[in-house]
């Protein structure tokens, strides 16, 4: 999975075999942000799908005109500025950890009882849903102290992104 091609793939996959009208795509493994990636490959030398990567295998995975509904990070320190970046033009929404998760990770059987719960939950719904579990599950193991998860609107990023891009520009005007 270290793979972008690997990655792009999978999604094509399941756009052509398992078409939806509602589409999330959980990225699970290990996390390293903007400087390590995710989904490291220990079989194949250690390798992950760095943030370049990443938006290759969406661009490539998700068909033209079409945008999922989620994506989310079930890995380590995958929720900043950069991944917002990565994520804004392929999903409405991000769910992600800017922190380490524990390793039981989310909590699986209440995602499933949630898209059980309601025919057809929204993508806010049922990212509420996931952060709401995953706190809980954190709660049990003693870390809520240390727990985060966040559900992002990408589309209201874009301001987010455009301001940042623009104080970035002036550091650099100003450094030189």
């Amino acid at each position: 999975m270290g793979e972008a091609g690997t990655l792009s793939g999978f999604i094509t996959y399941c756009f052509n075999e398992y078409p939806a009208e509602h589409t999330m795509l959980i990225v699970w493994d290990h996390g390293g942000g903007t400087l390590g990636g995710v989904s490291y490959d220990m079989n194949y030398g250690m390798d992950s799908i760095m943030l370049p990567e990443l938006k290759e295998a969406l661009a490539a995975g998700i068909p033209a005109g079409k945008k999922l509904d989620m994506i989310g990070f079930d890995a380590c320190l995958m929720s900043s500025i950069d991944i917002i970046e990565s994520c804004a033009e392929y999903a409405d929404y991000l769910l992600s950890s800017q922190q380490l998760e524990p390793a039981s990770g989310w909590d699986y059987g209440k995602i499933a009882e949630a898209l059980a719960d309601t025919v057809s939950p929204s993508p806010e719904t049922l990212g509420r849903a996931i952060c709401d579990s995953y706190y809980e599950s954190c709660e049990r193991e003693g870390l809520a102290q240390i727990s985060t998860l966040s559900l992002i609107d990408l589309n209201t990023a874009k301001g987010v992104l455009w301001h940042y891009d623009e104080m970035i520009k002036s550091m650099f005007d100003e450094a030189l």
